[in-house]
């Protein structure tokens, strides 16, 4: 599973970096204006050259999820523009601290910066439409396929943030208008933060979500080679003999080292023969102790002190769980059962 990952996560990757350097750069720009620091404007000024850096990562992912190969020569190709403009905003910094910030050249570069911007947007847009049309693409006679909407989706949401950094510059560049320039790169940043986040995790915990023709079947198959009667029989042995479920903090990771199946496994090994989750699986243990000790202790022993003993940490879920088990409250199931033994 992993290895078939590994490709598009890395494109993914180098698309969140360079997202990541951008707002870096706009933090240092913030910073410079507010100190007036050289060097910070400096730093800014080679950062932004990735606005050109993770446009095209777009595109390969596009093309990754969906199987479409594609050759090392392709991105450099298609990072001529950030090379360029990573030269060009370069050439500034070096101009600036050679002295020549003085000179009709630097100040026709400066100028230069916002129009150049045009393009990043201009980028933007294409590469969109076309990671859009590599995904419609894929869906041939099932218009409904709910993995290519969800892509879909996924790209739209992505452009919605590049709507806002264009309403953020026009307002700052046309406008004039700082504070609704800053709120809109707020919205930007702030929608940018949680759908990368989001993107990351599902792309690692769903990847189905992302892939056109991912099989799961090699996961499914490490599962049901574990998934035996005799692992069942195992982990029940293994509960009963050690009086495991006396335990009250007991979790499916304890299980797992003991029994050396991962947690997930044991939870599957439940389901499968027990058809109950873990909790229920183990409280069936603890109410079966907890009817030994209310038929035989002596009467003196209060039925907290059974409780705890039984494995149970909460007299609510003990009393809950023993009536939906037992039929009756464990005060009525201890009568009953004094009643009949000495009658």
């Amino acid at each position: 599973m992993r290895k078939k990952l590994n490709e598009p996560i890395y494109v993914f990757s180098f698309f969140l970096l360079g997202l990541g350097l951008t707002l870096i750069g706009d933090y240092f720009f913030a910073n410079a204006s507010t100190h007036r620091n050289n060097h910070l404007i400096s730093c800014a000024n080679i950062l932004n050259s990735f606005y050109f850096f993770y446009p095209p990562f777009l595109y390969f992912f596009a093309l990754s999820i969906n199987k479409v190969k594609f050759k090392r020569k392709q991105v450099v190709i298609h990072l001529i523009p950030f090379a360029s403009f990573l030269a060009f905003n370069t050439s500034i910094v070096i101009m600036f601290y050679s002295g020549y910030s003085d000179s009709r050249l630097f100040d026709f570069f400066i100028k230069l910066v916002p129009k150049i911007f045009y393009l990043y947007f201009i980028q933007v847009i294409i590469y969109t439409i076309v990671s859009f049309k590599i995904i419609k693409k894929q869906v041939v006679d099932n218009t409904k396929n709910s993995k290519q909407q969800w892509q879909t989706k996924f790209i739209l949401m992505y452009n919605i943030v590049w709507f806002f950094f264009l309403l953020s510059f026009i307002n700052d560049v046309f406008l004039n208008e700082m504070k609704t320039s800053t709120s809109f790169k707020f919205f930007a940043i702030l929608f940018l933060l949680i759908l990368s986040n989001l993107s990351i995790v599902m792309l690692m915990k769903s990847p189905e979500i992302f892939f056109s023709n991912l099989k799961l079947d090699l996961g499914k198959n490490i599962v049901n080679k574990t998934l035996t009667e005799t692992n069942y029989q195992k982990l029940c042995n293994l509960i009963q003999d050690c009086e495991l479920f006396k335990n009250s903090e007991l979790k499916v990771t304890d299980l797992s080292k003991e029994m050396k199946i991962s947690g997930r496994n044991i939870s599957a090994l439940i389901k499968t023969f027990n058809g109950t989750n873990f909790n229920d699986y183990i409280n069936t243990y603890r109410i079966e102790e907890a009817k030994r000790l209310l038929q035989n202790s002596d009467p003196s022993v209060t039925i907290l002190s059974i409780l705890f003993d039984s494995g149970f940490n909460s007299k609510s879920v003990f009393n809950t769980t023993f009536k939906k088990t037992v039929g009756l409250t464990p005060t009525d199931y201890r009568k009953q059962s004094l009643s009949k033994k000495f009658s």
